[in-house]
């Protein structure tokens, strides 16, 4: 968030990263690409990071991943970046050997996300293997010399839920959009995460711009601004 003069809003800019070959269809179930893509951009925004430092400017830097790019993102947050915020959108699970968010190495109090619409059955379909980001784990252990198996519960993730279904029309407000396809753009019709107007797009920005009393169905108190 660039710092801008009284009154004025805060500044948004979205770079698109591309920097390494994404996973074959049958390779979304293998987290190699993911991990070497996860090097490439730790060390992309570590550079870019070295150079809002060098120029005074304390703009805040910011992941948002979709799909197969939430494990990448959970790669580059592993190894150490210094962001404020990463949003995993539409993720597949969790990134192999990653207990939560406490493996992560970010700017103090960043803020990690999880966002998915209800029925995006791609993002279902690449959880198959992995554990899930939401909710809680169990993992079963078996005593040694033919004992008994136990099973335990594992905490959470410790990502925040944020919305994408839609917003109900509130007071002096128009409701947000729901999200209804697993990509970022809309396709046949559908809105993607980052349509205009859909309840994810307005969250991502609002978590990149630092606004986290705007985040809607996170489970939070939501302040309306007018």
């Amino acid at each position: 968030m660039s710092s801008t003069p009284a009154g004025n809003p805060p500044r948004l800019a979205v770079v698109g990263w591309l920097a390494f070959e994404p996973a074959s269809a049958a390779g979304v179930f293998d987290d190699t690409n993911a991990r070497t893509g996860g090097s490439f951009l730790r060390k992309d925004i570590n550079a870019l990071a070295a150079v809002q430092d060098s120029l005074g400017n304390v703009a805040r830097n910011n992941i948002s991943g979709l799909s197969y790019g939430t494990l990448t993102a959970q790669a580059a947050a592993v190894e150490g970046v210094p962001v404020d915020s990463v949003n995993l959108n539409a993720d597949i699970g969790v990134l192999q050997g990653v207990s939560g968010v406490k493996d992560f190495h970010l700017n103090p109090g960043a803020d990690v996300y999880q966002t998915k619409f209800t029925v995006d059955n791609v993002s279902v379909i690449g959880n198959v293997g992995r554990e899930r980001i939401q909710g809680f784990h169990t993992q079963t252990f078996q005593a040694p010399q033919g004992g008994p198996s136990f099973t335990v519960p594992i905490p959470g993730y410790g990502a925040t839920q944020l919305g994408a279904d839609g917003t109900g029309t509130a007071e002096n407000e128009v409701s947000a959009l729901t999200t209804e396809n697993h990509g970022w753009l809309q396709a046949e019709g559908k809105l993607g995460y980052a349509s205009v107007g859909t309840e994810s797009s307005i969250n991502q920005a609002n978590a990149s711009l630092g606004l986290t009393d705007r985040l809607t169905n996170s489970g939070k108190p939501v302040v309306h601004n007018k």
